[in-house]
């Protein structure tokens, strides 16, 4: 053998060697490898299924929707309404229900700026860009989160309401029981993902009419349509606000893992409903089917009398009054920080009566929209605030109640009795009041009923 074949010989045989020994190692090494892998996904698959928008294929069983008349909280429609889904942004009303309790209890003041930590500054988007350090103001952080659904606003909001946002969970979750949802968990205040958050629809509806009815002041937040912060102007994401005649609040909300969430409060010809729906596909087919089950809801509350509404099983006794309760102004921009003149004086609200049609709400708008802070100073004078138990087509009944509330009261809150006909489409409706009360009183009479009463101005 020449040197040449001998050199050509151990060459190959040492590639041969090599190649044999690295294809042991990989062998021998794949299930170790696989292991790691199965092991990492299923530590972060959560990971995976939140951020891969390509998948079409989602979770078969996570649409789901209700539909109530606000004033008894009885179901005109519903599909899965208890199933526990992901909320989403939907968190975030319980977020304002909570900074709205502490803005009533003096707690907080619309004007007053609230630091900004690392964290709030640091949450993902959708945000408004408040920077870590800096300070924000309460009016403005609530209105980013209605139009914007700015995750660092509602993170500052936890904060400063629950000192951090752990412990502001666990109110959330706690003010969550104590209004019968009985299918509801947060663990944060933004509804970012998280697999211990989860909600209903029909906790949703209960959260919606509890926000009508202890906040009525507040509710205008949901109907701006753009808010302008640090030179950006961010329009409200819930499209159906410009397009469904009536409909004025309340919030959208989406992770990949809940689908698209909504909840939508509307009037007609003085009957108000509200609507949620949970696991859109997209957001027209969400607010197709919002459409859909609203246009079916006031067709059939047509034909059903407050009586029988309050008859049916699992509706409560004392109930809210079947009108909108103040004159919301919608479409119109509100500017905050810098640009916002806060000297310039916002108009009151008005009672509208059970008859106005929604075509004449619409005819005539008020101004620019409003800020609360305004009412402020004069919302503790005696004598212009009043409770509504109810509305009643029987007189009697209408006695009957006022007295039942009265009596819940055992004297905390004392008021002076009455009884309001009003003539609707429907027949005489006889609404039973406590007035004579400042707004403190007025909230707190509300509270110790824990029916469906509403606080109402006079003025």
């Amino acid at each position: 053998m020449s040197a040449d074949n001998s050199i050509f010989l151990n060459t190959k045989r040492f590639f041969a060697a090599a190649f044999a020994a690295t294809l042991l190692v990989v062998t021998t090494n794949v299930p170790a490898a696989q292991a790691r892998y199965h092991h990492y996904y299923r530590r972060h698959h959560h990971y995976y299924h939140y951020f891969n928008h390509q998948i079409e294929r989602r979770l078969p069983d996570r649409f789901a929707y209700i539909v109530v008349e606000a004033t008894t909280g009885y179901v005109l429609e519903s599909f899965h309404a208890d199933h526990r889904l992901y909320p989403a942004s939907l968190s975030k009303l319980m977020t304002l229900y909570l900074t709205f309790d502490a803005l009533d209890s003096g707690q907080l003041r619309l004007d007053d700026y609230v630091p900004v930590s690392r964290q709030a500054a640091a949450q993902v988007p959708s945000k408004i860009g408040v920077i870590a350090g800096g300070h924000i103001r309460v009016g403005d952080c609530i209105r980013a989160i209605t139009t914007h659904s700015a995750n660092d606003c509602a993170y500052v909001l936890s904060e400063a309401v629950g000192g951090t946002a752990r412990h502001f969970a666990k109110m959330m979750t706690a003010e969550a029981r104590r209004l019968g949802m009985r299918n509801t968990h947060f663990v944060n205040p933004t509804g970012l993902y998280n697999k211990e958050q989860y909600s209903s629809p029909r906790d949703m509806a209960i959260l919606a009419r509890a926000l009508l009815r202890n906040h009525p002041n507040d509710y205008h937040y949901f109907s701006v349509q753009s808010f302008t912060y640090g030179g950006e102007t961010f329009p409200n994401g819930d499209e159906l606000l410009k397009t469904y005649p009536g409909m004025d609040g309340l919030k959208t909300g989406y992770v990949y893992a809940s689908g698209y969430n909504l909840v939508s409060s509307a009037v007609h010809d003085g009957t108000r409903l509200i609507g949620v729906i949970f696991g859109g596909r997209t957001i027209r087919s969400r607010n197709r089917e919002m459409v859909k089950i609203l246009n079916n809801g006031f067709a059939r509350v047509r034909h059903i009398r407050l009586t029988t509404l309050l008859n049916a099983q699992g509706a409560q006794k004392l109930v809210l009054p079947s009108q909108r309760p103040f004159d919301i102004p919608t479409g119109h921009e509100i500017k905050a920080g810098p640009q916002e003149d806060s000297n310039i004086p916002a108009p009151m609200p008005q009672i509208q009566p059970v008859a106005v049609t929604v075509a004449q709400q619409q005819m005539n708008p008020d101004g620019a929209g409003y800020d609360a802070a305004p009412r402020i100073a004069s919302m503790n004078h005696a004598g212009n605030w009043m409770i509504q138990i109810g509305s009643f087509y029987s007189r009697h009944t209408s006695e009957q109640a006022l007295q039942t509330a009265k009596s819940s009261l055992r004297g905390a809150v004392s008021g002076v009795d009455s009884i309001a006909p009003l003539m609707t489409v429907r027949g005489i409706v006889y609404r039973a009041r406590l007035s004579g009360l400042d707004h403190r009183s007025a909230v707190r009479a509300c509270r110790i009923i824990k029916g469906n009463c509403i606080v109402l101005s006079l003025e």
